[in-house]
């Protein structure tokens, strides 16, 4: 019984690494301040072009990262979703449509 009791009041600890269901894309301060200032028009956009292609995710929000945003979605993006996102963020006015603007998974 001593042995039982023992194992039972052990405490386990599991670290969770990045999330999946997010699609991070590195961009300058500059574009990035541009797209916050308007995060959940943002949301709102790519989740209509999303259910337009009948796609299973959608965005929940964007988060502001040193390097870049996040746009945190409710599943894994496929890749095809991450083209969908990439496309919406290329056609912002003030976003240079030959800059490299490359959604992935982290």
């Amino acid at each position: 019984m001593d042995k039982l009791t023992n194992r039972s009041k052990r405490i386990q600890i599991i670290t969770k690494g990045p999330s999946r269901k997010q699609a991070i894309i590195p961009i300058t301060e500059k574009y990035a301040d541009l797209i916050m200032n308007k995060a959940s028009i943002h949301v709102g956009l790519i989740n209509s072009i999303l259910r337009s292609a009948k796609s299973n995710t959608h965005s929940e929000f964007i988060k502001l990262y040193p390097s870049g945003i996040s746009i945190v979605t409710n599943n894994i993006p496929t890749p095809s979703d991450l083209s969908i996102i990439k496309k919406h963020f290329k056609s912002i006015n003030g976003i240079n449509a030959d800059e490299s603007l490359l959604p992935c998974l982290p």
